[in-house]
């Protein structure tokens, strides 16, 4: 499956309407990203039913992410950052030559924030680093995040 588009659901609360994104996704052949926490039961036979016949088609995956912080001033932030992700279908299309393999990861590691002035509004900048264990299908090893969030329109 050669995906150019993902459709995210995040928190998803409405079985019913997951299992109408579901086979549309399958229908459309992109992947769908489930972030939780969701308002409904996640289990294979729950999304089953909600996904009924076109489950096994769609490309999904399953997201969990927590973290834990402390300002240690008020422009500077450390703490620990982890996440879960298990793909709950397996790869299919022309790229699957080797399978339907099915990939999952965890992660851990910390993390520091600082906040800066631009303008009268405040821009944050946030480096993350997890250490990704338990594989199936993936790489395991050091995963570094840098991001950057920055005000459209400063003092206006």
């Amino acid at each position: 499956m050669q995906e150019t588009v993902r459709i995210a659901l995040y928190q998803p609360d409405i079985a019913g309407n997951t299992g109408t994104i579901l086979r549309l996704a399958a229908c459309l052949a992109i992947g769908v990203d489930l972030i939780e926490p969701a308002g409904f039961d996640l289990s294979d036979r729950a999304l089953r039913r909600a996904g009924m016949d076109y489950l096994e088609r769609a490309a999904l995956t399953r997201h969990v992410d927590w973290a834990a912080s402390y300002l240690v001033r008020d422009d500077t932030q450390i703490g620990v950052v982890g996440y879960a992700y298990q793909q709950l279908s397996g790869d299919s299309g022309a790229g699957a030559t080797l399978g339907a393999f099915k990939s999952r990861v965890f992660g851990i590691g910390p993390q520091a924030g600082y906040f800066f002035p631009v303008g009268k509004e405040k821009g944050y900048v946030n480096l993350k680093g997890y250490w990704e264990f338990g594989a199936e299908n993936r790489a395991e090893g050091w995963n570094v995040w840098l991001s950057l969030a920055m005000p459209l329109f400063p003092g206006k």
